[in-house]
């Protein structure tokens, strides 16, 4: 009795890996865009970041198939090395900066690094640093990237958001960011 067994599991093996290998060639395959490396949210994309991977093409609805669709756009959700790259994370248009705006980069203490994202809009409470001073708010500005960082030494992360701001406000909060006497608040 144990061989009638043993011959109908090996027999039941073979049946599956059958059906495995027949509709996997039914269903072809498809290349699509993966993660070569880490890619931040908000980083430009360059050809260096991607690479194509082939999957089941049942698999691959929503993602990204051709590299040069997502060359010199940005992606709204950091991805790890060899994620898929779905349309739904690509920013439809490259960053672009509205005329006559700058750009102004600020280190971002830790514990708004999870708050904010590329495209929020932000305002900086400028925290003075004389006795009796007022503070100062300065709404308005636009979060154009996030690049986050790991120290290779000492493992600690930091984070520095580029903001987009009239050439005006961005001169008044620069003294405030060089001294990091500032608070981030989301719009």
């Amino acid at each position: 009795m144990s061989k009638i067994i043993k011959i109908g599991i090996i027999t039941a093996v073979f049946v599956f890996l059958a059906a495995f290998l027949i509709l996997n060639s039914v269903q072809g395959t498809v290349n699509v865009v993966a993660a070569a490396k880490p890619i931040n949210a908000g980083t430009v994309i360059t050809q260096d970041m991607l690479t194509t991977k082939s999957i089941p093409a049942s698999l691959a609805a929503d993602l990204v198939k051709n590299p040069q669709e997502i060359v010199g756009k940005s992606l709204n959700t950091s991805r790890v090395k060899g994620d898929f790259i779905p349309h739904s994370i690509v920013m439809q248009k490259g960053l672009e900066v509205a005329p006559g705006d700058v750009l102004i980069s600020i280190n971002v203490p830790y514990e708004d690094a999870k708050l904010i994202s590329v495209g929020d809009t932000i305002s900086l409470v400028l925290l003075s640093n004389i006795a009796g001073g007022a503070n100062q708010t300065v709404s308005g500005l636009k979060v154009y990237s996030i690049e986050q960082t790991t120290s290779a030494v000492n493992g600690t992360v930091s984070t520095i958001a580029v903001l987009e701001t009239t050439p005006d406000k961005a001169s008044l909060i620069a003294p405030y960011v060089k001294s990091n006497s500032f608070k981030i608040f989301k719009e």
